[in-house]
């Protein structure tokens, strides 16, 4: 199935316009799509390339192109460009389109009168326009003209009856066009959200592929720690081990060594008894010296005495 390619067309705009919007289709468990629509600006459009297009519908609103020119300064060169702009781009492009058939007199009419009404909104109350107000009146009496001549009106009370439905159809083409704005405004503010929406939704999309890629880096790291680790408590057993057996082999010879000390200061002390018995010393008093002088309790005293 083929669908038509949609645009988004500004008739007029002071700021920045992107290229394209972009809206995320989420089609559930088939995924998500990116729609992307791209924007067209009138004012960048020459009017040969709109009736190329076929486009001459959007012609009158060819007159917000110097609206803020002409705002700004109204100067004879400004003045002289709108006029260029009413009667050669635009009256002029209507006439073309229905000379060759692209458009209906009543289209061409309708596109005329719409250029009127557009032209009297933006420009006709400024006080230098008083020259161009009359040429745009007389270009309308050109087109009353050409209605007359079509549908042979000849009474006054068809003519009124005719200027008022024009009247009519003109306030009904201003409403049209007020309607028409504040849904291009609607439009616009929607796209921006959507645009913010989007930017917040791929911002967090990118937040979470950093976190999973931290989470990845990190659980990558800790399996290094944890390999690196066992690698470690191994070594430490073996070396604990080696350490136990160190420490047994050395406590054995503490203990070797403790008996042999033992064995010698049993020896000498049992070698200085004899000698004082033989120096005639009493037995109480070989006790009370190995206690103050070798240090030895009253109880190994009493067993080597």
């Amino acid at each position: 199935m083929r669908f038509p390619e949609p645009k988004v067309i500004y008739l007029y705009a002071e700021g920045i316009i992107p290229n394209t919007y972009s809206l995320i289709l989420d089609f559930g468990t088939q995924g998500t799509f990116e729609y992307c629509v791209d924007t067209v600006q009138l004012e960048k459009i020459s009017v040969k390339e709109l009736n190329q297009r076929k486009m001459i519908i959007l012609i009158p609103f060819y007159l917000l192109s110097l609206q803020k020119i002409i705002r700004k300064k109204r100067s004879k060169e400004n003045l002289e460009q709108l006029k260029k702009l009413i009667f050669n781009d635009i009256l002029g492009s209507i006439e073309m389109n229905y000379e060759y058939g692209n458009i209906t007199m009543d289209d061409a009419s309708r596109l005329k009168n719409l250029t009127i009404a557009l032209y009297r909104h933006l420009y006709a109350n400024y006080e230098e326009m008083e020259d161009l107000n009359d040429m745009t009146d007389e270009s309308l009496i050109l087109e009353y003209d050409i209605f007359l001549k079509k549908h042979n009106i000849e009474s006054l009370d068809e003519t009124v009856e005719w200027i008022e439905e024009q009247r009519k159809y003109i306030e009904e083409q201003g409403k049209y066009i007020e309607e028409q704005g504040k849904y291009i405004e609607e439009q616009s503010k929607y796209i921006e959200e959507r645009n913010k929406y989007i930017e917040e939704q791929n911002k967090y999309i990118e937040e979470q592929s950093k976190n999973i890629e931290e989470r990845r880096k990190n659980i990558e790291e800790r399996s290094r720690y944890i390999e690196q680790n066992e690698e470690t408590i191994e070594k430490k057993k073996r070396e604990i081990e080696a350490s136990k057996k160190e420490i047994e082999t050395g406590r054995k010879e503490i203990e070797t060594g403790r008996n042999e000390i033992q064995k010698e200061r049993s020896l000498m002390v049992k070698n200085w008894i004899k000698a004082m018995k033989k120096l005639d010393i009493s037995t109480e008093e070989i006790g009370r010296q190995l206690i103050e002088i070798l240090g030895i309790t009253q109880e190994e005293a009493d067993t080597y005495l």
